[in-house]
């Protein structure tokens, strides 16, 4: 997922999870969600997925991205000190409205997977289509509200949604 401008936002989907994919090419279509635009990149499946955490001291918002200092290892390549992502493609998660961790989601794609038969033998080149997630989990404690009030972050409001369904049910 990214901004690919002021109101387009790319976001990726995938049609099924349990095909394995022929090929990298995917399907383009437009969705219009209030006053955004999204462009919908469709992949028939995914064939790999990993996850890698680190741990960050503490966090600055710079216009579209987020900015992480301190940056440890806790699974995963070793990372630089700061680390810079964009805004569109990242999700805080709260625990009791303190941050747990913020994720962050890219996708990869290539022709170099190489698939082991079982026989002994190998089959290269293949396509991979994989999804990386990517957690930051606070060395220190973060408040929800002082977080989501950010220019740029959008949030669900299903908590309040859920709230006022109760209410008039």
């Amino acid at each position: 997922m990214k901004w690919i401008n002021k109101d387009t936002l790319e976001i990726n989907r995938f049609e099924h999870y349990e095909i394995y994919p022929k090929d990298t090419l995917f399907k383009i279509s437009y969705e219009k969600v209030y006053e955004i635009t999204l462009k919908i990149n469709t992949y028939k499946g995914a064939n790999a997925g990993s996850l890698k955490e680190y741990y960050f001291d503490n966090l600055n918002f710079l216009n579209s991205k987020i900015q992480f200092n301190g940056i440890k290892r806790k699974l995963g390549e070793k990372l630089p000190d700061t680390v810079e992502l964009n805004l569109g493609n990242i999700e805080f998660h709260f625990a009791n409205d303190t941050l747990s961790r913020i994720s962050n989601n890219i996708l990869k794609t290539s022709m170099g997977l190489t698939y082991n038969n079982g026989d002994g033998t190998y089959t290269e080149n293949l396509p991979l289509i994989e999804s990386i997630r990517f957690d930051f989990l606070p060395l220190k404690k973060y408040k929800k509200n002082d977080l989501l009030n950010k220019k740029g972050i959008f949030y669900n409001t299903k908590e309040k949604i859920t709230t006022a369904n109760t209410v008039y049910n």
